[in-house]
């Protein structure tokens, strides 16, 4: 399959969904339109100041722009589900990247094109509405941008993912080893980096800091850590796996107990 064709087809499974899209689960889509809403009111700049927003500065853009768009309250709800779409053009940018990845070196490109078809891939996006294949499109991103040695757009793009979601951060020792050997004895390209990872962050936090609320952000990447602190949040991870016979357990144990397998 040639290139151009695999990205056409990847458009067009894109439309087609958007018209499919099933009903918005009413948890974070809740919080969105309470937000939304309140954008209305207090701007972007003063985002931190609504109750329960604990989001990372670039989905806030979305968020913003989407009530920008909507006349009033009542639209904001009426069509929140449509905000699916933002995430799901990172899902299928992350595939046509892949397949970008696969045709340079020779791999066939239609293997890639299924990974829309593994069933986990785009449930989170196209059922659930959450926005985790933006930052992990992003991880991606990085990680191919590393590997074919462009340094600089690499961290860039890692940046941006930190300040989509904090968890982000996970990958960075990943991402590091591979960046070690483009950094070592290239002073050159540690100055460069440097300077694109500062005027990258100002142009993202620069509302917030025309307007002196740019210290809410840090207190929300230190305070997003404790902001659950229980096992799991209705998240069916680790611990609803070895506490299958009693799930509820799960959201209700404090994360800062020590493990003792006889509590449970």
């Amino acid at each position: 399959m040639k290139l151009n064709y695999g990205y056409t087809i990847c458009i067009i499974f894109f439309i087609l969904l958007c018209f499919l899209l099933p009903p918005p689960g009413d948890y974070d889509t809740k919080f969105w339109i309470e937000w939304c809403t309140a954008f209305k009111v207090t701007g972007l700049a003063h985002a931190y100041t609504i109750e329960d927003l604990n989001y990372n500065p670039v989905y806030l853009y979305v968020l913003r722009a989407y009530a920008a768009i909507m006349p009033d309250a009542n639209s904001i709800a009426a069509n929140i589900n449509y905000l699916k779409i933002v995430t799901l053009l990172f899902d299928f940018g992350a595939v046509m990247l892949l397949m970008w990845w696969a045709n340079k070196h020779g791999r066939n490109i239609f293997l890639a094109f299924f990974v829309l078809f593994n069933i986990g891939y785009l449930y989170n996006t196209f059922y659930w509405g959450q926005i985790d294949a933006i930052h992990t499109t992003m991880l991606f991103g990085a990680f191919i941008l590393a590997l074919e040695e462009k340094l600089i757009w690499s961290v860039v793009v890692f940046l941006i993912a930190l300040n989509t979601k904090t968890q982000s951060i996970l990958f960075l020792p990943i991402l590091g080893l591979l960046w070690l050997p483009l950094l070592k004895g290239n002073g050159k390209a540690v100055a460069k980096g440097l300077v694109a990872l500062v005027v990258v962050q100002v142009l993202i936090i620069l509302p917030f800091l025309l307007k002196g609320t740019a210290g809410a952000i840090w207190q929300n990447y230190v305070g997003v850590v404790d902001y659950n602190r229980f096992l799991s949040m209705h998240a069916y991870n680790f611990w609803y796996l070895v506490l299958w016979e009693n799930t509820e357990v799960a959201r209700h144990i404090p994360d800062s107990y020590t493990l003792e397998w006889g509590y449970f």
